[in-house]
């Protein structure tokens, strides 16, 4: 394990790909078989619970239904590490929650590490370090 996933605030999905595709990207990219990597897709496809949405695009998806698919994408490739940036920004404050849940959820159950840049003190709570910056320097 020595990759990094990443989830960006404004979701970061290919709109011209469906969600499985957004989904085996990365795995397609490194030369898997295409049967290897839908199945893997399809695993975490059903992991965030968006089963029944492998075909839909982007655009046809909510917000929080977006960042599940970041989030699964992200998480596919089995990283070491998951960047995440502001990843609830653009989302309201219930959906928000429901996909923090997922996301640390689904960190706990890889044993990825979670580093996670965000202005949100509910959000920052939640996990087990922090560290604030202030004026660029830690504080």
């Amino acid at each position: 394990r020595h990759k990094m996933g990443m989830v960006f605030q404004s979701f970061g999905l290919m709109p011209h790909r469906t969600v499985l595709q957004n989904i085996g990207y990365g795995l397609q990219i490194q030369g898997l078989s295409k049967s290897d990597w839908e199945a893997r897709a399809y695993e975490w496809l059903e992991t965030v619970g968006l089963n029944g949405y492998a075909n839909q695009y982007p655009s046809q998806l909510s917000g929080g239904q977006q960042q599940r698919v970041a989030v699964a994408r992200a998480l596919v490739g089995d990283p070491a590490i998951l960047l995440v940036d502001e990843p609830t920004g653009n989302l309201d404050e219930d959906t928000a929650a429901s996909v923090m849940d997922v996301m640390l959820s689904l960190v706990a159950e890889t044993g990825a590490g979670l580093l996670m840049v965000t202005h949100s003190s509910a959000l920052a709570a939640r996990l087990d370090n922090r560290l604030h910056l202030r004026a660029g320097r830690i504080a």
